[in-house]
């Protein structure tokens, strides 16, 4: 089932067409373009402008991501890395290359400098309502700048993030779900404090994705089991997985979002 965002989120100012001919993609074509493990890694490209972007900032877009062999017909899926604050040099090229370097759009953001941040903790991402709020605000800038640029498929876009990022994905996602095509969160502890049942909304069957390491000390098999419990409960599709591996963000992990994306991607096709 595809996520469909409101017609509220692209208005005609933006640009952006809710209609999609893929009467092209045919068995051949999707060979020749999509879905190749071994294509050449692609250079990620700064197409944002720089001095555009208020001091106030929650995060800041970073770069993007256009598979080499980019095909304008096609309404790529887009996923929106954010960078762990921890991270002291961030890049997407590695992250996407490893991920797949041919099937998605994608586009990444780091925590601004002056940003709320705690270095005591793995919530250094700024986590009230009002920064969340902020943030969205962001991200719909910055997709919509995007989308002038690349052929976007808005019912397709996908929030990811390992540790305190996948923390702000997760709740990115939860406060709009409607955006959003689904989530993944990797390395990421279950925040008691965000997930209390009666706040969450009824997502209907939505597409979320968490996967840790086995030996991870940060995020624990508890923490699937707790993930699991609240999202079922509201109706989640959810996906839970253990990867060989400690507290780290593995190639394995990268793969498998490939892996689950492409198989939502399918489904949406289906003719039933």
């Amino acid at each position: 089932m595809s996520s469909r965002i409101p017609e509220e989120f692209f208005d005609e100012s933006d640009g952006f067409s809710n209609e999609y001919d893929e009467s092209f993609l045919t068995e051949e074509w999707l060979m020749e373009n999509l879905f190749q493990p071994g294509a050449e890694p692609v250079t990620e490209s700064l197409w944002y402008e720089e001095e555009t972007l208020s001091s106030d900032r929650i995060a800041i877009p970073s770069e993007s991501f256009v598979p080499e062999k980019y095909e304008p017909r096609y309404a790529y899926p887009l996923i929106v890395w954010l960078h762990s604050a921890a991270d002291g040099h961030p890049a997407l090229g590695p992250i996407m290359n490893t991920l797949s370097p041919q099937n998605y759009l994608a586009l990444s953001f780091k925590v601004a400098n002056d940003s709320p941040v705690s270095s005591r903790s793995l919530a250094t991402w700024p986590t009230s309502d009002r920064a969340i709020e902020k943030f969205l605000t962001e991200i719909h800038q910055t997709v919509c700048q995007l989308g002038s640029f690349y052929h976007v498929h808005t019912e397709r876009i996908y929030l990811a993030g390992f540790e305190d990022a996948g923390s702000t994905a997760l709740r990115l996602f939860l406060k709009r779900p409607d955006w959003f095509g689904g989530a993944a969160a990797f390395g990421t502890p279950f925040p008691e404090s965000l997930l209390i049942p009666e706040r969450l909304p009824v997502l209907d069957e939505k597409r979320i994705l968490v996967g840790q390491g086995i030996k991870d000390p940060v995020s624990s098999i508890a923490d699937s089991v707790c993930w699991t419990r609240i999202f079922k409960q509201v109706g989640a599709n959810l996906t839970t997985k253990l990867f060989d591996g400690q507290h780290e963000l593995t190639p394995e992990m990268l793969k498998y979002v490939n892996e689950w994306l492409m198989n939502s991607i399918y489904a949406d096709n289906m003719i039933y």
